[in-house]
């Protein structure tokens, strides 16, 4: 996942999309540090709580009724 020094360098908008395998208190700082950006009403984020890393590329099961709605 990005870390808050890496989302402090960013020049461009941000799109990110955590599991629940992924740091949450660092989501919510690299959230912060990007909400303060001159391109903040671009970015977009999500934390699918009830998904684990992966889910929605190689590790996803379309066969599951969450994975497939998430």
């Amino acid at each position: 996942m990005l870390s808050v020094a890496d989302a402090e360098k960013l020049t461009v908008p941000l799109a990110i999309y955590i599991s629940k395998d992924e740091p949450f208190d660092e989501y919510r700082k690299v959230l912060d540090v990007i909400s303060k950006k001159s391109f903040a009403p671009k970015n977009d984020s999500k934390h699918y709580a009830n998904m684990f890393h992966g889910w929605a590329a190689a590790r996803g099961d379309l066969k599951n009724a969450e994975n497939k709605k998430e």
